[in-house]
């Protein structure tokens, strides 16, 4: 039953892990090219391009290699630890590097990257947070309404931020703060990771004890 749902830790720690990483991905993706393009100074058609790459290729490779790279981690949200702090550290590094516009251009690339691997792997933690089979469909719901939240309300505190900065004449600020706040999802996402860890570990043990 949802009574059940609600009072099942596993659902509350994925919804953590699954809404950060899934803003990093929505988010991130969404205005890395907008930000090569009017801060770093790339050109439009060259930043097509790369959102082409970011959307085709990357989406790809992410997705065919997520699942094989996720397999090597016994514990899966050790993986989601690694994942997180590497796209805080991208976008922490993007917000200094507009003079640098090739290592812009490649940490953009490289956190759409890491973000897709998150984005197609996610779900595979469900059973690792100690969610029963028969209940994955009902939790699957309730947490796919809660992780998608934030592309119903956070693009109008964006779009003020963008708008305010570039009425300021300083439209990089406007992308600071969005960088900011991915960061602030980023160690949430890794903290949430940690729980799931921990939470996994003692699944084990208990498994490994009963038989």
């Amino acid at each position: 039953t949802m009574v059940d749902v609600i009072k099942n830790p596993g659902v509350w720690i994925i919804i953590v892990v699954l809404c950060c990483a899934y803003a990093c991905w929505s988010f991130g993706n969404g205005y890395l090219t907008t930000y090569t393009v009017r801060v770093a100074g790339l050109s439009e058609t060259t930043a097509s391009m790369l959102g082409m790459i970011r959307s085709y290729v990357i989406v790809f490779l992410a997705g065919f290699l997520g699942g094989w790279i996720l397999d090597k981690f016994t514990i899966k949200g050790k993986a989601f630890i690694i994942m997180l702090a590497l796209s805080a550290g991208c976008f922490f590094a993007v917000m200094f590097s507009s003079k640098a516009l090739a290592i812009c251009v490649f940490l953009t690339l490289f956190v759409a990257f890491i973000a897709n691997i998150m984005k197609s792997t996610y779900w595979s933690l469900m059973g690792q947070a100690g969610i029963p089979t028969g209940m994955t469909a009902l939790a699957t719901g309730f947490i796919s309404f809660i992780i998608f939240l934030p592309d119903a309300i956070l693009p109008t505190f964006i779009g003020t931020w963008l708008n305010n900065a570039e009425a300021a004449g300083n439209v990089a600020a406007g992308f600071d703060k969005i960088f900011i706040m991915l960061i602030i999802f980023a160690v949430i996402g890794i903290l949430g990771s940690i729980a799931l860890t921990m939470r996994t570990k003692k699944i084990m043990a208990t498994e490994k004890e009963e038989a």
